[in-house]
C-alpha cells in the first residue's frame, strides 16, 4: 500500500548527507541527473551509464505516484512539513501557469531543507499545505508523488505535470524504477460515462483516450477520478481488491477552486 511507509524522523548520517548536498546546490544535482539520463542513450557507454542510473534509483532515491487521499496521510503524519521551489523547473522549464512553489519537504528534510536552502523553502501549517496541493491538482492538473530515500524512508512530496526529473527518467529515458506506478489504478463506469473526455485532457501517463483507457499505462494519480464530471472513474487498488473511492477528495479540492 502506498500509505504505509517509514518517514524520516530517524534518518542516518548518509540520509542527511544526501539531503545536504540537494539543498546546497540542488540545480547541480539535477543537471547529473538529466546527463545521466542522456548518456544512457547514447550508443556504446549507454548501457553501463543506464545500469549505474538504475541502480541508483533502485538504492538511493526514487518516486512513486500516489492519490490525493495517500498525500493528505503522508502531510498530517508528518511531524513537520515545508514548502518552496521546485529546481526540476530549471531543468525543465514550464509555462503552465502553477507557479515554482510545490516542492514539499518532510520531518529531516524540513530541517535541512528551511536551514540550508531558506531562501526557496519555508515551513507550512499542514492545512494551508493541503490547501495548496489540492489546488495544484484541482485547478492545474498536476499528480503527486512521493519521494524515497533509500527503499521507503518518504522524505518529499512532488506536485508535477511533464517538467520532473523522476518522470523524465521514466518516460524519456527508460528508467521503470525511478518513478513507480502507483497501488492505485483508475476503472471507468462505462455506463456512467457521458464522454466528457476530461479524464484525456488531465492524463500524464497517455493512459486514456476518452472513454477508452489503457490500465496498464495507469499510474494511479487519480487526476481522472478527480475531473471526471460525472464520477464514472473511481480508483481501485491494483490487485483488483475495492479501495476506497477518492471522490471526497475531488469535492474539496473542486470547492476549493470555486471557493
Amino acid at each position: 500500500m502506498s500509505h504505509l511507509h517509514e518517514t524520516n524522523q530517524n534518518s542516518t548520517w548518509l540520509h542527511r548527507a544526501i539531503l545536504h548536498l540537494y539543498a546546497t546546490v540542488p540545480i547541480f544535482s539535477l543537471r547529473v541527473f538529466k546527463w545521466g539520463g542522456e548518456l544512457s542513450l547514447r550508443p556504446l557507454i549507454g548501457r553501463p551509464i543506464k545500469r549505474l542510473t538504475d541502480w541508483f534509483a533502485r538504492s538511493v532515491e526514487s518516486g512513486q505516484v500516489i492519490t490525493f487521499a495517500e498525500v493528505e496521510h503522508i502531510v498530517r503524519e508528518a511531524k513537520s512539513c515545508s514548502i518552496g521551489e521546485c529546481p526540476c523547473m530549471r531543468i525543465f522549464p514550464d509555462e503552465c501557469g502553477h507557479g515554482s512553489e510545490k516542492c514539499v519537504r518532510i520531518n529531516a528534510a524540513h530541517d535541512v531543507f528551511t536551514t540550508r536552502n531558506a531562501d526557496a523553502h519555508h515551513g507550512i501549517d499542514k492545512e494551508e499545505l493541503l490547501e495548496r496541493l489540492r489546488e495544484l491538482s484541482s485547478r492545474w492538473g498536476l499528480y503527486h508523488s512521493k519521494i524515497f530515500l533509500a527503499g521507503q524512508q518518504v522524505y518529499a512530496i512532488c506536485s508535477c505535470c511533464h517538467n520532473c526529473i523522476a518522470y523524465a527518467m521514466r518516460m524519456r529515458y527508460g528508467q521503470p524504477n525511478a518513478l513507480k506506478k502507483g497501488d492505485y489504478v483508475a476503472r471507468l463506469d462505462e455506463a456512467s460515462c457521458i464522454g466528457c473526455a476530461a479524464c484525456s485532457a488531465v492524463c500524464r501517463f497517455n493512459a486514456r483516450d476518452g472513454a477508452e483507457a489503457d490500465e496498464s499505462k495507469c499510474f494511479g494519480c487519480g487526476l481522472c477520478a478527480l475531473k471526471c464530471k460525472s464520477g464514472a472513474i473511481t480508483m481501485v487498488l491494483r490487485d483488483g481488491d475495492a479501495a476506497e473511492v477518492v471522490e471526497q477528495q475531488a469535492r474539496e479540492a473542486a470547492a476549493a477552486v470555486r471557493s
